[in-house]
């Protein structure tokens, strides 16, 4: 066990580093990826005006295409997709388009 617990400690003095690293270079990116691993949009959401808002019945396709969208306006590196079929299912994110 104590193996394990010396190798994680080293892995994670390395993450450490590497993030001092990157905030030097790219500061705001740094705090957007640090406001994700610390899972500080949570709030955000709960605290966003209509995000439990909703006008009755609807397809789930239609209800996850909305919850979609209203968490890509708060969460910027929300990814997600479906192929070719995005349209159909609903999961195109609207303010992203990424074309291969």
């Amino acid at each position: 066990m104590e193996e394990v617990v010396a190798k994680l400690a080293f892995y994670e003095a390395d993450w450490d580093a590497l993030m001092v690293k990157y905030e030097a270079a790219y500061p705001s990116e740094a705090a957007s990826l640090k406001k994700w691993i610390d899972n500080a949009y949570v709030g955000e959401i709960l605290e966003s005006d209509g995000f439990f808002d909703y006008d009755g019945a609807k397809a789930s396709r239609v209800s996850s295409f909305e919850v979609i969208n209203k968490l890509a306006k708060i969460m910027p590196n929300l990814i997600g997709g479906s192929a070719d079929l995005s349209p159909s299912t609903k999961t195109l994110m609207r303010q992203k388009r990424f074309y291969g």
